[in-house]
């Protein structure tokens, strides 16, 4: 059996700030046996509605300021695997991410497909990945929306999905109390006989 945990967090403003939370929440991770934690969508960049910061502030996979996190992550939390969102720069394109880590190890970069900002580009495929006896994948948000994203990643041999997400539905709205606002996630878990966990 696997624990999984759900970090529904406000990311902090600034990346100091936010290697805080990271630390705390991968320390207390540790210390209850979790096994795969999931950070929100952008939580290493923050998720901007402006171009502009989203570039400023994007990562580049295998340069300097994400091996920082990696190493953060390998510090923290040596055994865990760590689904994390972030705005991923390859060239002059932006693509809205998740790294998947384990071990401080980058295990792999799953990209977004269903886009809220029209900067970013749109991923290409739909990888499942293993760890600790599982096969799982990774939906970014709008991609739970639709069936295809989960299925694919099913066919795959994936028992287990994981939802990084940029909810701005505040916790005391309405919205956020009514079954069907989340009923989709309900639908990918029912349609492909696998668990759901979306931070």
């Amino acid at each position: 059996m696997v624990r999984v945990a759900a970090c529904q967090i406000t990311p902090a403003d600034e990346v100091h700030a936010r290697k805080i939370q990271m630390q705390c929440i991968l320390k207390k991770a540790v210390k209850e046996h979790v096994d795969f934690v999931c950070f929100p969508e952008g939580f290493l960049t923050g998720y901007y509605a402006d171009e502009t910061l989203a570039c400023k502030n994007s990562l580049e996979v295998g340069r300097g300021e994400f091996e920082e996190w990696l190493h953060l992550i390998r510090e923290a939390s040596s055994k865990l695997t760590v689904i994390v969102g972030f705005n991923e720069r390859e060239g002059d394109t932006l693509f809205d991410s998740a790294a998947i880590i384990e071990n401080g190890n980058l295990l792999g970069v799953q990209r977004k497909h269903y886009l809220y900002h029209n900067y970013f580009k749109a991923g290409s495929s739909f990888t499942s990945f293993q760890s600790k006896d599982m096969t799982f994948g990774v939906a970014i948000c709008l991609d739970t929306n639709y069936f295809e994203p989960a299925r694919l990643l099913a066919l795959q041999g994936a028992t287990l999905l994981f939802s990084p997400m940029c909810n701005r539905v505040a916790l005391d709205h309405p919205y956020s109390k009514r079954p069907r606002y989340y009923s989709h996630f309900v639908a990918r878990s029912h349609e492909n006989r696998s668990w759901l966990n979306n931070s």
